[in-house]
């Protein structure tokens, strides 16, 4: 969805482009119903999330408890791409 590709996530995506917020907006109120979305974020998922959060306060609502989850789930997926 946020048009990048797997084999150049170390790339961050530019804050500043507004369709690349407005996805983060969209995959941010999607997450609120299904979780499971959060599971294919990029590393850089959360930060972003924590600056779209003060930036666009009024989007992103119920912060704590998705960014919390995002922040877990990244976690949990750094820890098994390190076993392999």
């Amino acid at each position: 969805m946020l048009n990048i590709d797997k084999r150049f996530l170390a790339k961050e995506p530019d804050w500043t482009d507004s369709v690349y917020a407005a996805k983060m907006m969209l995959i941010y109120a999607a997450s609120e119903i299904q979780k499971r979305i959060l599971e294919d974020a990029p590393s850089f998922f959360s930060k972003h999330l924590a600056y779209f959060k003060d930036k666009y306060p009024s989007y992103f609502k119920n912060s704590l408890d998705v960014a919390e989850d995002c922040q877990n789930i990244i976690a949990a997926k750094d820890k098994i791409i390190e076993r392999i």
